[in-house]
């Protein structure tokens, strides 16, 4: 059984004017498995390229903070000089 995943619109708050390494961070973030498939977890962009990860809870949210910062950061290595992890 294929698991639903979120769209960006669901897991980041406001998409419009942000760089594309963000973009693809998101949806490389999007494929992140997380505890039940719930996928708890909004992403922010900052000024300054900065990124924030806010977990909303449920069962082992820490860890899936971890996978889904992991996720992200593979789906920006090819815009790497732009991003400074945060």
């Amino acid at each position: 059984k294929q698991r639903k995943t979120k769209t960006a619109d669901e897991v980041v708050i406001d998409l419009k004017d942000v760089p594309d390494w963000f973009h693809a961070g998101v949806e490389a973030a999007l494929l992140a498995p997380t505890a039940i498939n719930q996928q708890k977890f909004e992403i922010i962009y900052k000024e300054n390229d900065e990124v924030e990860f806010k977990d909303l809870g449920g069962v082992l949210s820490k860890i899936d903070i971890g996978i889904v910062k992991c996720n992200f950061e593979i789906g920006v290595a090819d815009y790497k000089s732009h991003y400074d992890n945060a």
